[in-house]
């Protein structure tokens, strides 16, 4: 049978800082996904799926949270391709700033974040994202 260890924390985390920055993810990506409509299917009006719906950024997540890409410009150029080819409309220069802010803003708060909870706050950053973008939709938003 394995050992089993505990582990401590031997610096305080500051979850107020977590959650500042957080939240910041949470606008940038989301701001960047009022800018993007997925290609739909002939006769769909629009597609609802949870993957389609959060487009290029559930890619993002999950390229930062295996570590497959750490560059914040290769983060950034893998999206924007991604964008390209599922979007009906290319990146506009206003989505793409807001994509590059919450690349890096995403990039910093995983340097700050303690490794216990980096999974936790990706799953949350997800999910408010996630729930923006149908608030987003529901609303009557428009896509630019």
């Amino acid at each position: 049978m394995r050992p089993i260890y505990w582990t401590k924390e031997t610096e305080g985390v500051d979850k107020e800082k977590i959650s500042e920055m957080q939240k910041k993810v949470i606008e940038y990506l989301s701001e960047y996904l009022k800018w993007f409509k997925p290609k739909i299917r002939e006769g769909a009006e629009y597609s609802y799926t949870k993957t389609s719906i959060m487009g290029p950024v559930g890619k993002l997540l999950s390229a930062v949270s295996s570590g497959k890409i750490e560059n914040p410009d290769a983060l950034v150029g893998y999206i924007v391709n991604i964008h390209n080819a599922t979007a009906e409309n290319p990146i506009s220069k206003q989505a793409n700033e807001h994509l590059e802010n919450g690349v890096n803003a995403l990039l910093e708060l995983r340097k700050i974040a303690p490794k216990r909870m980096w999974m936790k706050i990706l799953r949350e950053v997800d999910y408010a994202v996630y729930k923006n973008k149908l608030e987003y939709i529901f609303g009557g938003g428009r896509n630019e």
